[in-house]
């Protein structure tokens, strides 16, 4: 028996961290928009990147589509999300490069705000 989606969408915008938009379509596909300050990337998301998920450098947007393992969908999702603003950093004239506390650091805030707004818009996380 095929699982059955309401859309929805919610924002969640929380001081230090990521505002992201998350909308679920009734198919299941997740997509997130992560909003960061500071960002502006000079370039779109590559051949890879697009297969990895991400849709947009600027704002960072990512996507997951249904699987049959509604597990995968939100670790898909997690996982490109993380990419997508490392990447649009990586892509902002003027940045250093990111060491691995910086990578760290992108990896616990967006999780935890994308995990946030999977919460509010009612996925079993």
């Amino acid at each position: 028996m095929a699982t059955t989606f309401t859309a929805a969408t919610v924002t969640y915008d929380r001081s230090y961290s990521p505002a992201v938009t998350l909308t679920r379509d009734t198919t299941g596909k997740l997509t997130a928009i992560i909003e960061v300050t500071g960002l502006a990337p000079d370039r779109t998301p590559n051949a890879e990147e697009r297969k990895a998920g991400i849709t947009s450098l600027d704002p960072p947007t990512v996507e997951s589509r249904s699987r049959a393992n509604r597990a995968k969908t939100i670790r898909f999702l997690l996982d490109a999300g993380h990419r997508a603003v490392a990447e649009s950093v990586k892509a902002t004239e003027g940045q250093a490069t990111l060491t691995p506390a910086d990578l760290s650091i992108i990896c616990y805030k967006v999780s935890s705000a994308i995990r946030a707004s999977l919460r509010a818009i009612g996925e079993d996380i």
